[in-house]
């Protein structure tokens, strides 16, 4: 089952409840709840918040088990695995090309 936002213009649609609210309160009300105590940038999520932090401490808590190269992002590392994919082909991925821009 889907869950569809109901906001005019909008055809934005969710697995759960869960996401259609997080969704609706970030783009649509503009709830800004979490505040990061360094820089006093705001986010709608915890978890936007969490990974905006990593940028402060360092931290690259997703590690590749192919290569041990971290990240900061679980979206980073998924993207980073799809290298690993072409392992042996003659041409390299696009993404692989790309990742030097300080996707780190």
């Amino acid at each position: 089952m889907l869950y569809c936002c109901m906001a005019p213009g909008c055809d934005k649609a969710y697995n759960t409840k869960f996401n259609l609210k997080r969704h609706v309160n970030s783009h649509h009300l503009k709830t800004h709840r979490h505040v990061c105590d360094l820089c006093e940038r705001q986010f709608s999520s915890n978890q936007n918040l969490i990974e905006h932090q990593y940028l402060h401490n360092g931290k690259k808590p997703f590690a590749c088990r192919t290569c041990s190269k971290r990240f900061r992002q679980a979206s980073q590392l998924s993207l980073h695995k799809r290298t690993h994919q072409v392992e042996g082909s003659q041409e390299p991925m696009e993404s692989e090309n790309e990742e030097g821009s300080g996707s780190q």
